[in-house]
Parts: structure tokens; sequence; C-alpha cells
């Protein structure tokens, strides 16, 4: 009668084993695996999220680079027309002495052909 008690209560406890591991696997494990499934996702998404941070930097070093050198550029092309500006200043300011020396030359000449025209009537 022991025996026959043992293995009744063993049966219960089997079964009541059986139970739980009925419960675990229908109802637990799919959780488990979808828990899994969302955390290899959110894992995923995390360094999804990475790269663009830093592709993002990448691009906003590569812009302040490009215009970083498009004002030195710009900063040296304003440099060379200043420069040509201040040539083109010296160049009118020595036409401008030149036509003065050339209005003088034309006015003694002058003053050379009236001195030579009106001495070479009276002689």
């Amino acid at each position: 009668a022991v025996v026959s008690t043992q293995s009744t209560g063993i049966e219960k406890k089997d079964k009541k084993l059986e139970d739980i591991n009925s419960i675990l696997a229908e109802e637990l494990q799919p959780t488990l695996e979808k828990l899994k499934a969302e955390r290899a996702s959110y894992l995923e998404y995390q360094k999804i999220q990475r790269q663009i941070e830093t592709l993002t930097r990448l691009v906003v070093a590569c812009k302040y680079t490009r215009a970083k050198d498009l004002d030195a550029n710009a900063e040296q092309e304003v440099s060379q027309l200043e420069q040509k500006v201040r040539d083109l200043d010296e160049q009118v300011a020595r036409s401008k002495e030149r036509v003065v020396e050339l209005t003088e030359q034309i006015e003694q000449l002058q003053q050379t052909k009236k001195d030579f025209c009106f001495g070479s009537r009276y002689l």
C-alpha cells in the first residue's frame, strides 16, 4: 500500500511536471522567442543609429572642410583681384603722367614751330 501511494504521488508529480513543461512550451517559449527577436531587432536598430550618427558627422566634417577650402580660395582670388586693381591704378597714374608729358611736349613743339615760323618771316 505504501508503494502504491508513493507511485500515485510520483505519478501526480510527473503529471504536474508535464503540465508545467506544456505551459512552458506552449505559452512562455513563444513569448521568450518573441522577446529575443525584439532584442535582436533593437540591437540592430542601435547599430544602424550609431552608423547614421557617424556618417552624419562625416558629412558635416566634409562640408566644413569644403567650405573652408572654398573660403581660402575666395580669399586668394580676392587678394589677386585687389592686386590687379592696384596694378591698374598704377598703370592709370603712369598713363596720366605720360599724357601730361606728351601735352607739354606738344606745347613746346607748337611754341618752337611758332618761334621758327615767326623768326623765318623777318629774316
